[in-house]
This record gives C-alpha cells, structure tokens and sequence, in this order.
C-alpha cells in the first residue's frame, strides 16, 4: 500500500474506472464501413441504452483507406470516413455523451503508399534484404524504430496528427509494439520515450500485446478481448501489480482457466469485449448492451 506512494500513475489512468463501454469502430479496405458521423451515432445510441455510462471508442481504420492501410501517417485522416471534419465533429459531440475517442497507430511497420515511406528507415535483417511485417492488403515493411527516434520522423507524424485533431482526442492505440519481430528494438527504454511522446501530446497510451507496456499502458488489448489472440500475450498476471494498478488499467488476464487469471472475477471486476461495429466480424447490438 505504501508502495502506491511513490508507484508510476500512468497518464490519465485515472479516467479508467469510469470508461465501462469499450468498444472497436472498424473501418477497411475502401469501404468505410463506419464514417465518423454513423460512429457519432452510435455513441448517442450507446448513451441512451446504459443512461450515459463513459465510452471508449477505439477508431480501428481512421485514416487513409481504413485499418492497416496507409501506415505511419498518421495524420492523414480518411477522407471517405469525413475526413478531419467530420472526426472533430464526432469527438466533439460525443464528448458530451461521456464518449472518449482513440486511434490505432503502428510505429512497428509501414506501408508503400505511405508518404513517410523512405529508403533510411526500413529495417533489414542480417542478410540486406527487408525485414517484413503483416502482408494481407499491402506487404508491410518494417520500420527501423531507433531511426524513427532519433530522426525526429515519429514525433513529426504525431504532430500532423496533433494538428488535425487538437484537444478532442483521448487515447492512442500502439498496435503490436513488443513483438520484436518489425522494428527489432521495442525495449523498455525506447517504449519510456515512446510512451512520453504521446502523453506529451495530450494522450493516453494503450497497446495491444499484455507485456507491451506495463509502465504506462491503461489498456491491452488482449487482455479485455477475451475471445481474441492466443493465451500466452493475454494479459498481465502478477497479483502484485494488479492489487496496485487495479483501478488504472484494463490488462489483466482474463477469466479463462487456462488463462491463469480473473480479470472478469465479481470482486474485481474486468471486460469482455462484444463490440457490434465490424471488429472480428461483431454486428449484434443487443449483445453489447447486454455485455
């Protein structure tokens, strides 16, 4: 107890007890699915079933042709989806229905047709040739993340971000940071400045990965989606941390015995994700409200 004292609070942790209705809005593949305004919506919905219990909404495809296209500009907002506009107007106005809106980024990864594509931070494995990442719309390549650093590329692409979204945005989403296997250096140190360059900008981390970022993350991803992933990344499973950190973050194990863990216990509490907005296919409605 005395330890909480002295205990790293993860920025804007405190706003976590009060972020009940975790949810993915997905967009992919051209087809904006959920333009920013159709999202706004459902906010709206959302606080008339549940009587204004706080939201987290998680944009998954917000810029460019939607999710895992477009990769690192992050500032370029998609234009089928409403474009800034539109996105504004929605973080805005859902505001007001005790909504909070975030973005899933990839530092780990990029794509060719984005503009923050160069030949100076590709990473290369042992041989010369390109070290690759996810290939299920274009081939992902992986970025060299100790460049991306150090050049001052990341914290620009954060600023055009910043730029187009001022104060209206909650979170970030880092997705699959902590797997070594795109930027090859996502170590604690170079994770502490990634995690300070966001809160810098006014935003809560979240990730994706249950040991990605222990230190400053109030969300895994994994963790909170229980029928999502493998096992072994679902969570953080010491009963130390969580007796310290129960109150400010969503990354425990789940309730699975296999999992090892209660995330979803009735003393402690913990989510499980439904969503109804395209996220692993989930359409129904009624299942999220009753979740």
């Amino acid at each position: 107890i005395a330890y909480r004292y002295i205990m790293n609070n993860p920025y804007k942790s405190e706003e976590v007890p009060e972020l009940v209705a975790w949810r993915i809005a997905m967009n992919f593949g051209s087809q904006a699915q959920n333009p920013f305004l159709t999202t706004l919506d459902n906010v709206k919905k959302v606080a008339l079933n549940t009587d204004g219990l706080g939201q987290s909404v998680l944009l998954k495809g917000y810029g460019n042709e939607g999710h895992d296209s477009g990769h690192p500009d992050y500032g370029d907002i998609g234009q089928r989806l409403g474009g800034a506009d539109d996105m504004n107007t929605m973080m805005e106005e859902g505001s007001k229905y005790g909504a909070r809106f975030g973005v899933h980024v990839n530092a780990s990864e990029m794509y060719p047709e984005a503009k923050a594509f160069s030949e100076d931070m590709v990473r290369r494995n042992s041989a010369g040739g390109l070290s690759y990442g996810w290939n299920w719309l274009d081939q992902g390549v992986g970025i060299d993340g100790i460049y991306d650093l150090a050049s001052g590329s990341r914290v620009s692409r954060f600023a055009d971000l910043s730029k187009e979204v001022g104060d209206n945005m909650d979170f970030i989403y880092l997705d699959v940071w902590g797997n070594l296997t795109s930027s090859g250096s996502e170590d604690s140190w170079e994770t502490r400045k990634m995690s300070k360059m966001i809160n810098d900008n006014g935003w809560r981390m979240t990730t994706e990965w249950g040991s990605g970022n222990e230190y400053d993350s109030t969300f895994q991803h994994w963790a909170a989606d229980l029928t999502y992933g493998g096992y072994t990344s679902k969570g953080e499973n010491s009963e130390v941390m969580r007796f310290l950190r129960n109150h400010q973050k969503d990354s425990w194990v789940g309730d699975y015995p296999q999992y090892g863990g209660a995330a979803n216990a009735p003393l402690l509490g913990g989510y499980n994700m439904k969503d109804f907005e395209g996220w692993q296919g989930r359409n129904d409605y009624a299942a999220y409200i009753k979740n």
